[in-house]
């Protein structure tokens, strides 16, 4: 739901991530021991404080550069958990919605940031976007019966999907189109977004990694944009290469540790 056209009490949408920024660097310097003195610290955790908080300042230097149109950068109210037992209907027409629930984790932030499938339509099964009827694998006679089952399994929950993506281009076309600029794979900028919001939680190493693919990827966003501006922050070969290098062993890490937390406390948490 749309809460207004204009920005967020007369702030843009750079001024709002910028908020995030402060908020995100004021984290981070208070640090979760003491937060009263940041110079009560060690040299070294400063040190680590610091670096973190210059790739939060680059990321403002390039934020200009990636913004979505200001169209999808309109503030919205999304509820990011609708699912079957947050929906309640009519009891006499269930055609109608009587009530929705589960509001506590709801916020008003840009479009392009907020812009997804609803739960209740999503899943993780591989989905042809845009005009493409989904169908059954070409070598569906050959399955099993189990096999047919799952497939078809498959194959309803996709056609959900893709009723509710067609229903959106014709009914709120301004949410497919975030979500078209929004689901690039190979662009940086669609990630960098969620990250720094969660940065002083997750730390500066994804922070940096999508620091560095803006860097090398400038000349396609800046083309994107239509700015002719060099790239505004650099990063050497040795930086480049250690970076690489922390980011794998964190995947791992992080990897491992997800799966240890679906196994104690399930897939919901």
């Amino acid at each position: 739901m749309c809460l207004t056209n204009d920005l967020f009490k007369g702030e843009t949408a750079q001024q709002y991530l910028s908020a995030v920024v402060k908020r995100e660097i004021a984290l981070i310097r208070n640090g979760p021991k003491n937060p009263e003195d940041f110079s009560s610290l060690s040299a070294k955790t400063r040190t680590a404080c610091e670096n973190h908080v210059r790739l939060l300042e680059q990321f403002q230097s390039v934020l200009p550069g990636i913004l979505p149109p200001k169209e999808l950068s309109r503030p919205v109210l999304l509820h990011h958990d609708l699912h079957s037992d947050n929906i309640f209907v009519d009891s006499n027409d269930p055609t109608k919605i009587s009530s929705i629930i589960d509001w506590q984790a709801v916020y008003s932030s840009t479009l392009f940031m907020q812009a997804r499938f609803p739960s209740i339509f999503n899943c993780d099964d591989p989905y042809p976007w845009g005009a493409v009827q989904p169908e059954l694998p070409e070598d569906f006679d050959t399955f099993s019966q189990p096999e047919k089952d799952l497939a078809r399994d498959r194959l309803d929950r996709v056609r959900l999907k893709k009723f509710y993506e067609l229903a959106s281009r014709k009914f709120n076309p301004l949410l497919v189109k975030a979500m078209d600029a929004m689901r690039n794979d190979d662009d940086p900028a669609t990630f960098i977004f969620h990250i720094v919001g969660q940065s002083s939680l997750d730390g500066p190493i994804p922070l940096k990694e999508l620091l560095i693919q803006l860097y090398e990827k400038w000349d396609q966003v800046a083309e994107r944009g239509g700015l002719g501006i060099p790239c505004p922050i650099s990063f050497s070969k040795e930086e480049i290469v250690e970076s690489r290098q922390q980011v794998a062993a964190w995947a791992d890490a992080y990897a491992e540790f997800d799966s240890l937390r679906t196994q104690v406390m399930g897939k919901d948490g």
